[in-house]
C-alpha cells in the first residue's frame, strides 16, 4: 500500500497534489517506489475512478462496477492460476511466463543467490490496443 494512492476516500489527495508530492519525492528521496512515474499529460487512474468511470460509460451502479472489476479480477487470477490465457480480441492477451532459474548478485554483500525457476503473470496487449496508444503517442 502506497501512502499517496491507496489511501481511503476521504483522505485521497488529488492528482495535482500526488504530481506535486512525486516530483518533489522524487527530487529530495532515494526511495522512488513510493511515487509512479507520470507521463506526459498522463495520470494514474486509481479503482475508484476506473469504478466510477465505468458505472456512467455502462449506465451502473458504483456498487455493480466495483462488483464487475472485482468479478473480472477474480476470473483473470484463478484462469491463470490454473494455467489458462484470458484472451479479449483486440484488447490483449493475459498469460503466464515461464522464468528460468538464475544466480544473482547481492549488491550489498557481493554474494551470489540462486533466485529458483518460477511464473510470472504478463499481458500482451493486442493491435487496436496498441494502435489507439500509438496514435494517441503522436498527438503527444
Amino acid at each position: 500500500m502506497t501512502p499517496l494512492t491507496d489511501s481511503p476516500p476521504d483522505l485521497r489527495v488529488s492528482a495535482l497534489d500526488r504530481k506535486l508530492a512525486c516530483a518533489h519525492m522524487r527530487e529530495t528521496s532515494k526511495i522512488r517506489k513510493q511515487c509512479y512515474p507520470v507521463g506526459k499529460g498522463g495520470d494514474i487512474m486509481d479503482k475508484a475512478e476506473f469504478a466510477e468511470k465505468l458505472a456512467r460509460k455502462a449506465g451502473l451502479t458504483k456498487k455493480d462496477a466495483y462488483n464487475a472489476i472485482d468479478g473480472m479480477i477474480e476470473l483473470v487470477t484463478k484462469a491463470l492460476a490454473s494455467n489458462d490465457q484470458v484472451s479479449l480480441t483486440g484488447f490483449g492477451k493475459f498469460e503466464i511466463r515461464p522464468r528460468k532459474a538464475t544466480t544473482r548478485m547481492n549488491p550489498q554483500t557481493g554474494r551470489k543467490i540462486n533466485v529458483p525457476a518460477k511464473v510470472v503473470p504478463a499481458f500482451k496487449p493486442g493491435k487496436n490496443l496498441k494502435g489507439v496508444v500509438a496514435k494517441k503517442a503522436k498527438k503527444r
